[in-house]
């Protein structure tokens, strides 16, 4: 929906094939639409889901907290698990700013003058 229909009729108006205009012109557009939603639902899934971030954040937190009591330095392993997801956290919205910035390289923002 996000994508105009007049840019699908100009490409076959232009007899471009479907996969061409798929790759090159409907799916960027509508790719520049959905990537924040994308990513969002990415920052939910690597704190919640253990196949994405190998080990989930309740595991992590559970073995922080049974190496604590077995060497009673709670602090050090709590601050560990905290460093690796704000890193993970931090490196994934590095990748998504520069992805959106990438997707938005030809977008003209603000009013035209």
């Amino acid at each position: 929906m996000a994508v105009p229909t007049g840019l699908h009729e100009a490409a076959t108006a232009l007899g471009l094939r479907p996969a061409f205009v798929l790759r090159h012109i409907t799916a960027p557009v509508a790719l520049r639409y959905a990537f924040p939603g994308l990513a969002n639902l990415w920052m939910v899934v690597i704190k919640n889901t253990p196949l994405v971030s190998v080990v989930g954040l309740e595991d992590f937190i559970r073995s922080a907290g049974t190496a604590g009591q077995n060497t009673k330095e709670y602090l050090l392993f709590f601050t560990i698990v905290i460093v690796v997801y704000l890193a993970l956290s931090a490196i994934s919205m590095v990748v998504q700013a520069r992805l959106e910035t990438h997707l938005n390289r030809n977008f003209a923002f603000g009013s035209a003058r």
